[in-house]
């Protein structure tokens, strides 16, 4: 009797947990028709939804489209950590007409946006008239109970091939049927294949046919770029919450890597001129403790005359809280030591 009254309620648990989850799927909806322009600015729209969502489409800069959609009705304050705050930015002129059916922007560069109200999709013409991207058939998706949303685009073709998002663990250089999570991770000797680890760089390169286009998904939640691995024909991307903010870089005229470059690191800054010690040879590995090792490392170095520029000192000892490096037994003469590693050209880091 016992244990026909623990399956009854492991059975009754499990029914919930199934009503459960229907009733969070059954919350996702679609971001719905164009309901009405809000505002007309000089280098772009902003609009509501038939889902009560908010959307934003303008040209960021000359040759960059940035599109945001608040699921909630209202757009989260205008700033992030990923953006360059020391260039001056002029918001790029757009000629934005408006028919039943349509929202055109169009650039001085040439480039258009083709916001399609009912239902709402977007697609990207570069300045020949060539196509560059388009919404799928569901262009964005979100739920309000969990926060979640995805964005779709179709693929150009079946030859478009994506590059990017920094350290991965794949062998492959092209990320194309890749399923990508952004959630830095410290994942020791990890195996190929294994996501995510150390680095979240939402940022893809798409090439086809000799022409690209760049896209960066701005959004610091746990976030996933499905690059054709549930559907070959399009790919998705999405976060576990914020607002679905993102910037594609339409190439140029030239619609070349070179420039997508040049305009992606226009917005997120560029790598600042290394030292030159920094482009010597730098010895490393898991730390050098006691002091004794770390001077005997560099006097090998320089007995056998090979260069060395930097050896790291890293974390060495591994407390409940932190990493540090080391007691004052392990490097008694630590302030000491470093000029006389700088005078065998050896700087520690």
């Amino acid at each position: 009797m016992t244990h026909l009254k623990s399956v009854e309620r492991i059975a009754r648990m499990l029914v919930l947990i199934f009503c459960f989850a229907l009733s969070v799927a059954a919350q996702w909806q679609s971001v719905g028709n164009v309901a009405a322009v809000t505002q007309v600015k000089p280098n772009g729209v902003v609009f509501t939804t038939t889902s009560r969502a908010k959307a934003s489409v303008e040209f960021f800069d000359l040759d960059v489209v940035r599109v945001r959609v608040a699921p909630s009705g209202k757009f989260e304050r205008d700033f992030s950590y990923s953006f360059d705050t020391s260039v001056e930015r002029k918001p790029a002129d757009a000629k934005v007409t408006q028919t039943k059916t349509q929202i055109v922007l169009t650039s001085t560069s040439g480039s258009k946006v083709v916001i399609n109200k009912t239902p709402l999709r977007i697609t990207m013409f570069d300045a020949a008239g060539a196509e560059i991207v388009k919404d799928g058939s569901e262009p964005v998706r979100f739920n309000k109970a969990t926060g979640e949303f995805a964005a779709t685009k179709f693929r150009s073709s079946e030859v478009e091939t994506y590059y990017g998002f920094g350290e991965k663990a794949f062998i492959e250089m092209s990320r194309n049927g890749k399923y990508i999570v952004n959630w830095n991770t410290d994942t020791f000797a990890y195996p190929i294949g294994t996501d995510p680890i150390y680095q979240s760089i939402p940022f893809f390169y798409a090439l086809s046919d000799g022409k690209a286009y760049g896209l960066f998904f701005n959004n610091t939640f746990r976030s996933f770029f499905d690059m054709g691995k549930t559907s070959p024909d399009k790919y998705s991307f999405g976060a576990n919450g914020g607002e679905l903010d993102y910037f594609v870089f339409t190439g140029g005229r030239e619609r070349s890597p070179k420039k997508v470059l040049e305009d992606y690191t226009r917005l997120t800054g560029r790598t600042p001129l290394p030292p030159v010690w920094a482009l010597g040879n730098q010895q490393s590995r898991w730390s050098y403790f006691p002091e004794k090792r770390v001077r005997e490392i560099a006097d090998g170095f320089r007995k056998n005359k090979i260069p060395a520029d930097v050896i790291y000192w890293t974390s060495t000892i591994w407390t409940n809280t932190a990493f540090s490096l080391g007691t004052k037994n392990d490097f008694p003469t630590r302030r000491r030591c470093w000029p006389i590693l700088r005078k065998t050209a050896s700087g520690p880091c």
